[in-house]
């Protein structure tokens, strides 16, 4: 472990602890989401308790805020991503505490010689989280000065992992078209923007194309009787493959996942 990474581990602990003995009950905390990364240009990427934090008017009702850190090849702080949490709220930078940051990955998608870093936090505890948030950040410099922000040539996706679909070295990024959380299709569908050596992302290359191949390798028969995992599969592939489904649920009980997936239409077509 670098020294930088351990003055962040020892920062977190010593908040856990002063928090442990200044309250009558603080909620427990996994210190395996606190990851820390340093780059090749020898910056350093962390993840940081700052906080507890009353989540209600009930006395035990609290949560741990924590915050990505950069810090400077000398171990100084360089910027630190206004109310971000375990949350990593896209765009709006909100705080919901109760959630896990579930994944992170550290990696130089635009060649600078420091890194971006992907996060994923969620909430609840079942197969389907109840809540999901995805963003990749990058370090910012402009007339403002430096921040951290959302990496713009990410921004735009609905992200909920990320891997090397090609093999080529470079992680992609794993995307929703139909939302995350219990509110999207109960699909295990995933596709891909592929990551390309100039920094950006491609959901119609031929990579990508080649990885909606694999989700989606026959064009399926629909059968919209019931609604379920393998339906939502059949109807996001039938749309991967070109058809209209907007008016599949005219004159139908769809539930609230469905009517939304009728009325998107992916970016990736394999007609």
């Amino acid at each position: 472990m670098s020294g930088a990474c351990k003055t962040l581990l020892d920062a977190s602990q010593k908040k856990l602890d002063d928090a442990k003995s200044a309250r009558a009950c603080t909620p427990e905390f996994d210190k395996a989401q606190l990851q820390c990364h340093t780059a090749s240009n020898g910056a350093t990427w962390g993840l940081r308790v700052d906080d507890v934090v009353d989540l209600g008017a009930e006395p035990c009702k609290t949560g741990w805020l924590v915050r990505l850190v950069h810090l400077d090849v000398n171990g100084a702080e360089t910027a630190v991503v206004p109310g971000v949490s375990a949350n990593i709220r896209a765009h709006t930078y909100n705080v919901a505490i109760d959630m896990k940051v579930q994944d992170v990955l550290f990696f130089d998608w635009d060649g600078d010689g420091d890194d971006e870093v992907f996060t994923r936090g969620v909430r609840g505890t079942g197969d389907v989280p109840e809540e999901e948030r995805s963003q990749v950040w990058s370090l910012q410099t402009g007339d403002a000065g430096t921040r951290l922000a959302p990496y713009a040539p990410a921004a735009s996706f609905t992200l909920i992992g990320t891997q090397d679909v090609d093999a080529d070295g470079r992680p992609d990024l794993i995307v929703s078209y139909w939302g995350t959380g219990l509110a999207a299709p109960p699909t295990s569908r995933r596709f891909a923007a592929h990551s390309l050596k100039d920094g950006t992302f491609s959901l119609k290359d031929a990579a990508a194309v080649t990885w909606a191949e694999k989700q989606c390798p026959s064009d399926p028969t629909l059968d919209l009787s019931s609604f379920d995992g393998a339906v939502a599969d059949a109807m996001i592939c039938s749309e991967i493959w070109g058809h209209d489904l907007s008016k599949s649920c005219a004159g139908k009980s769809c539930p609230p996942w469905a009517e939304k997936l009728v009325k998107t239409k992916p970016p990736v077509s394999l007609k």
